[in-house]
C-alpha cells in the first residue's frame, strides 16, 4: 500500500513538472516569450489589473466576457502585475488536473496503470495544438478540467447515482462557468438533460430534486459572493447589462444558425488541413467511446448529447473563430483512450515488455507536442522571429519599444495612452500604466455605438498624449492591403493634424495576418 502510494506520488509529481515544462512552450503568456500578441489575454489582463485598483469591468472598463474570468486575471496579476507569469501557472496548473483526469479515464478501462500513466501525455499535442490553442489563455481552457471531472463521474455511475458532494460541484462547476462565457456550457446542458429525462422515465423524482437541491447549492456558492462583491463596488447592474443584454443583442449577431453554418464552412476552407484533422481525430474518438464495452450505454447517451450540445451552440456562437471549438477538446479523451487501447495490444507481442512500450510511448508524446504546437518558435529561443518583429530589423517587441518610448517623453509620472480602434494590444501592461477612460479599447462589438462614439471623443478632446493604432493585411491574399476598419478617415486625418507619428512597427500572427503598429504622441501646443 505504502508503495503504490509513493509510486502514485512520483508519478503525479512527473505529470506536474511536465504540465509546467509544456506550457512554457504552448502558452505566450509564458516568460518564454518576450511579449504576449494575444489581444483577448492582454484586454483581460488590463482590466484584471485595473480591478486591483478599484476599477470594475462593465462600469469603469467596459469589455463583454464574464466576471469570474476577470477575477482569475485579477490573482494572475497579484502573482505579477507586468508580465504574464501568473496566467502561465494557472494555465499550467489546468494541464496537471487534466492529465490526472485523463488517467483515471484511461485507466478505467485498461485496468493499466503503466499504460494509462504513458498513455496520458499523448493527450497533450493532440488537444494543445495549434489549430484551436492559439496563444493559450481561453476561457475554454480553464473550463478543459471541469469537463473531464464531469465526462469521468458520468462514467464512473453509470445509474447517474451522484454523491451529494458530486452534484454539489457540478453546480459549483457550471457557476464558474456561467459566470465566465455560457455558451461554453453545451456539455453539461446536453448531459444534464439526458440525466434529467432518465430519472424521469425510471420515476425517481425524489432522486431528480436531491441532485437539483445539490447542483443549485454549488450553483449559489459561486453567484452569491460574485454578487455581494460587484454590488458592494456598485458594478451590479453594469454587470447584468453587459454581459447579458449587449452580449445576446450587439456581440457577433447574426441572422440564423443556417448563416453562421454557411459562413463557418467558407471560412475553414482558408484554413490549412490541420484544422480537417483535429476534425476527424476529435470524430474517431466520439465514434469509438460507442464501442467502449466498459462504458453503460446510458453514460454513452448522455456524453452524446453533451457533445452534440456543444457542437450547435459552438457552432452558432463561434462567429467562427477557430478557437471557440476548444470547448470540445475534452472529447479529445476518447481519441487518446483509443491510442491507449491499441497499446495495450502492443505489449501483448512477444518481446515487448510493458515497461519498454510506455518508455516509447512517453517519448513519442513528448516530441509530438513541438510538432503539432509550433508557437517555441516564436519564443525566446529564436529571437528573431516575426512574432517580434516581421521587418528583420530588430528582436525587440512593439510593445517594449513602444514603451520606452512612451516612458521616455511622457509629461508626467503616469502617460495617459488610447489604444485606438481595436482590442489590447498589451500597450498597457508593457508601461505599467491604467487606461483613463472606459472605453479604452474597441471590442467586437461593433454595432454598439456607445463604445465607438467614446473612442472617438477621447481622441477629440486629446485626453492622451499617447495614441496607439494597428492595420491589418491577409498574407494569404494577393495585393492586400492594410485595413482597419474602426479607425475611420475622419480619425485618420485628426492623427494626422494633432499628432506626430513616433514609431511603427510590424509582425506576424498565426502566419496568416500582418500588423502593422503605430504610434502616435500628442503636439505641442507651439509645434
Amino acid at each position: 500500500m505504502r508503495k503504490e502510494i509513493k509510486a502514485n506520488g512520483y508519478y503525479y509529481l512527473w505529470l506536474l513538472v511536465v504540465s509546467f515544462i509544456a506550457m512554457l512552450f504552448m502558452t505566450t503568456a509564458s516568460p518564454m516569450f518576450q511579449a504576449n500578441n494575444s489581444w483577448d489575454t492582454n484586454d483581460m489582463f488590463t482590466i484584471g489589473r485595473g480591478m486591483l485598483h478599484g476599477m470594475m469591468p462593465y462600469r469603469y472598463l467596459f469589455d463583454q466576457r464574464g466576471p469570474v474570468i476577470y477575477i482569475l486575471h485579477t490573482f494572475a496579476a497579484i502573482i505579477s502585475n507586468h508580465s504574464g507569469l501568473g496566467l502561465y501557472i494557472f494555465e499550467a496548473l489546468a494541464l496537471f488536473i487534466d492529465l490526472l483526469f485523463v488517467q483515471k479515464i484511461i485507466n478505467f478501462v485498461v485496468k493499466n496503470k503503466l499504460i494509462s500513466y504513458a498513455s496520458t501525455f499523448l493527450f497533450i499535442p493532440f488537444t494543445f495544438n495549434n489549430t484551436i490553442f492559439i496563444n493559450g489563455d481561453l476561457v475554454e481552457e480553464f473550463m478543459l478540467p471541469m469537463a473531464l471531472v464531469t465526462i469521468y463521474k458520468i462514467i464512473q455511475h453509470p445509474g447517474f447515482h451522484f454523491s451529494h458532494w458530486d452534484a454539489y460541484w457540478q453546480g459549483i462547476f457550471v457557476a464558474l462557468i456561467f459566470w465566465s462565457k455560457y455558451t461554453i456550457l453545451g456539455l453539461w446542458i446536453g448531459c444534464f438533460l439526458y440525466i434529467g429525462i432518465y430519472l424521469l422515465i425510471k420515476k425517481e423524482f425524489k432522486r431528480a430534486l436531491i441532485m437539483v437541491r445539490d447542483a443549485f447549492l454549488g450553483f449559489i456558492t459561486i453567484t452569491i459572493p460574485l454578487f455581494i462583491y460587484f454590488i458592494a463596488f456598485r458594478s451590479f447592474r453594469a454587470m447584468l447589462h453587459v454581459y447579458f443584454y449587449l452580449n445576446l443583442n450587439y456581440y457577433h449577431k447574426t441572422a440564423s444558425l443556417f448563416t453562421q453554418v454557411k459562413s463557418y464552412l467558407m471560412r475553414i476552407s482558408s484554413y490549412n488541413h490541420d484544422w480537417d484533422k483535429y476534425v476527424i481525430i476529435l470524430l474517431i474518438g466520439v465514434i469509438f467511446m460507442f464501442f467502449i464495452r466498459e462504458f453503460n450505454w446510458n453514460a454513452k447517451g448522455a456524453l452524446a448529447l453533451g457533445f452534440i450540445s456543444d457542437v450547435v451552440i459552438t457552432t452558432y456562437v463561434s462567429n467562427n473563430y477557430v478557437y471557440y471549438y476548444f470547448a470540445m477538446a475534452s472529447y479529445m479523451v476518447f481519441f487518446t483512450l483509443l491510442l491507449a487501447v491499441l497499446i495495450k495490444q502492443l505489449t501483448k507481442i512477444k518481446g515487448l515488455s510493458l515497461a519498454i512500450v510506455s518508455t516509447f510511448v512517453f517519448v513519442i508524446a513528448m516530441m509530438l507536442i513541438p510538432v503539432n504546437n509550433n508557437e517555441f518558435i516564436y519564443s525566446r529561443l529564436f529571437p528573431n522571429n516575426p512574432y517580434v518583429d516581421a521587418s528583420g530589423k530588430t528582436n525587440e517587441s512593439f510593445q517594449n519599444q513602444f514603451a520606452r518610448i512612451i516612458l521616455h517623453d511622457s509629461t508626467t509620472d503616469n502617460p495617459t495612452i488610447l489604444n485606438f480602434g481595436s482590442m489590447d494590444t498589451g500597450i498597457f501592461t508593457s508601461t505599467q500604466t491604467l487606461p483613463n477612460t472606459k472605453f479604452y479599447i474597441q471590442n467586437n462589438m461593433h454595432a454598439y455605438k456607445p463604445m465607438r462614439i467614446g473612442q472617438l471623443s477621447q481622441l477629440e478632446d486629446e485626453k492622451d498624449q499617447f495614441v496607439v493604432i494597428t492595420y491589418m493585411k491577409s498574407l494569404k491574399r494577393h495585393h492586400s492591403h492594410f485595413t482597419n476598419s474602426n479607425i475611420t478617415p475622419f480619425a485618420q486625418r485628426f492623427l494626422s493634424t494633432h499628432y506626430t507619428k513616433v514609431a511603427e512597427h510590424t509582425n506576424i500572427l498565426d502566419g496568416r495576418l500582418l500588423y502593422k503598429h503605430i504610434l502616435y504622441e500628442l503636439k505641442q501646443p507651439n509645434s
